[in-house]
């Protein structure tokens, strides 16, 4: 293979990995589960390399590599350079399919991403109609919420509607990233600028989703696409409204949060998640043995459940067997694709941040109406 354009603008991270002597290894998920030499992050970045080198010819069985990936960033927290393992790796999985080796998995994601955003906007128009007079703030479930997580995505956005005092304008386009990790760049800047382009008159935007977010903020401006607007997570405008949340859960129980991967390691908001779930759980969540910068994957990210659905799945039973060891009751994540996956794996009691938030909003709410 020629040597690649794409593939030369991480031509520093793949060389530095490939003559690495592993020591992030153990801090990918997926290598983990499969007790596989071939998913560590030196393997793979080493396939890249020298692909990228010439040395070796890209092949399904290299490209099926570059999906062994959560994206979670959790092999960048341990390395002395902070290489990108995920986006030299995207670059990959571009190549891939560019030159139609990638996994048919990945394949379908691209093909059926106008049909997945259709029936997100469908269930956006069933869960919130249309808004009756003009917004200046908007709000952004995602796609993965509105089509598989509704109660969550309803829940955001009654918190966005209290907070800011008004109806907010939901912004149902999906920003692509889906497509992105699959391969498809083209396709993810042409979905984003559509995404932006609806932007247009707001002053804000709130995002329930991270994935969403970490689009909006980190990548796409990447490929020179900005937002027109200030975005925030929704923790990030609870956060800066404490007074309003009080306590809604009984009793003093082993309440942990899970940092999302995109979230915490993509963004680094850490902080405002865990101060308005003091203020919801009556004292700060308890933190599983890894946590903010190591927290652990729930294997939800990178196109994982569709690429290696096995995988994903052992990846979150791993975290429920974890979570249950340290006899912890509820398991609470602020990212709708984790919260999905945890909830699917097993018997513990996963909940939503949003959906945390809006009962302690309207338990307030109902308190006032009664004065």
């Amino acid at each position: 293979m020629k040597s690649s354009p794409r593939l030369a603008l991480h031509r520093r991270a793949h060389t530095y990995c490939a003559f690495c002597p592993k020591l992030c290894r153990f801090a990918c998920p997926v290598a983990t589960q499969e007790a596989s030499e071939t998913t560590t992050p030196w393997a793979k970045m080493t396939s890249l390399h020298h692909v990228a080198e010439g040395n070796l010819p890209l092949t399904a069985e290299h490209a099926a590599s570059y999906y062994a990936c959560s994206g979670c960033l959790r092999c960048r927290s341990f390395c002395e350079h902070d290489i990108e393992v995920a986006a030299a790796l995207g670059s990959g999985r571009a190549e891939a399919v560019g030159h139609a080796v990638a996994p048919e998995a990945a394949f379908r994601v691209i093909e059926e991403f106008a049909a997945d955003r259709a029936s997100a906007q469908a269930a956006s128009r069933r869960l919130f109609g249309s808004p009756s007079a003009p917004a200046r703030v908007g709000y952004a479930p995602g796609s993965f919420a509105l089509r598989q997580m509704p109660d969550e995505a309803r829940a955001g956005y009654e918190v966005v509607k209290a907070l800011s005092g008004q109806a907010p304008r939901v912004i149902d386009e999906d920003p692509g990233f889906d497509l992105l990790e699959a391969g498809d760049e083209a396709g993810f800047q042409a979905a984003c600028r559509q995404f932006l382009d609806e932007l247009t008159g707001l002053q804000q935007l709130i995002v329930l989703d991270p994935d969403t977010l970490y689009a909006v903020r980190h990548v796409a401006p990447q490929f020179g696409l900005e937002s027109p607007v200030s975005c925030l997570h929704l923790s990030e405008l609870a956060d800066a409204q404490l007074t309003r949340f009080s306590r809604v859960v009984d009793g003093v129980g082993r309440h942990r949060y899970l940092d999302a991967c995109k979230l915490g390691r993509g963004l680094g908001i850490y902080d405002p998640p865990r101060r308005v779930l003091a203020r919801v759980l009556g004292r700060a969540p308890e933190e599983p043995y890894a946590t903010r910068e190591q927290a652990e994957c729930s294997g939800a990210g990178g196109l994982l459940p569709r690429t290696r659905p096995e995988t994903a799945a052992a990846i979150a039973c791993a975290r429920l067997d974890d979570h249950r060891r340290a006899e912890g009751q509820m398991l609470i994540s602020a990212c709708p694709s984790a919260q999905h996956a945890l909830s699917a794996a097993g018997d513990v009691d996963v909940r939503g941040f949003a959906s945390l938030l809006w009962e302690s909003l309207s338990q307030g709410l109902e308190r006032d109406e009664q004065r």
